[in-house]
């Protein structure tokens, strides 16, 4: 919710960001772009008794975009990355729980002015290990579609930008060896540089082709 309230506290410099927006990709609005992201997430499990553990780490994440539809300070843009996470529990004293997932995903993103929103569905492959007293070390794999949103703010081909994820998914029991599914959820504050290339795609698959 605070994230949000930031967004609206900001949200009458929208006009502004859609003329900015529109003056910097008037050359090209079909320009690859590229992004590097780090992030603050906190997660949840729920086990099958009903307890949850929470846990909490670093995030990072890359990205590439490619606008499919451009209007003015509209755009759709088909979008393709990596995320990683890794998060700690430490509640149990002694005891600290490492989690560390990654995973490819893809999906769009419509921007608007400053203001963007998106949807990606992501394969994740992770692992979960204990330090301390007890020690077990579980690996699984699991999709997990994520919706993100945020704003931008443009400094020529360069963009800064800040946003929220969103994500769930399950545990499957095969992988825990529990006596059901363990849902989770995780939410991420993140801090993205975005990169305008300046090449479409063809322009790109041109050059690419034309050094082999």
């Amino acid at each position: 919710m605070k994230f949000i309230l930031v967004l609206l506290i900001f949200g009458s410099s929208a006009v502004h960001g859609a003329k900015s927006n529109r003056n910097a990709k008037a050359g090209n609005p079909y320009s690859l772009e590229a992004e590097l992201s780090l992030g603050l997430p906190t997660a949840s499990v729920e086990n099958p008794d009903g307890t949850r553990a929470h846990y909490k780490g670093v995030a990072a994440s890359g990205r590439g975009l490619l606008p499919i539809l451009a209007f003015q300070a509209i755009a759709l843009k088909l979008s393709g990355g990596l995320k990683y996470l890794d998060l700690q529990n430490t509640v149990n004293g002694d005891q600290t729980e490492v989690g560390q997932h990654v995973g490819p995903g893809l999906g769009l993103e419509l921007q608007a002015g400053r203001f963007f929103v998106g949807y990606e569905y992501y394969y994740m492959v992770g692992r979960h290990y204990s330090i301390g007293p007890l020690s077990h070390d579980i690996k699984m794999t699991y999709s997990a579609p994520q919706l993100y949103y945020g704003m931008s703010f443009s400094f020529g081909q360069l963009s800064v930008g800040l946003s929220a994820s969103q994500s769930s998914s399950k545990f499957s029991k095969k992988d825990t060896e529990l006596d059901a599914d363990s849902p989770i959820g995780d939410q991420v504050y993140w801090l993205s540089l975005r990169y305008e290339l300046g090449l479409s795609f063809g322009s790109f698959l041109q050059g690419l082709f034309s050094n082999i």
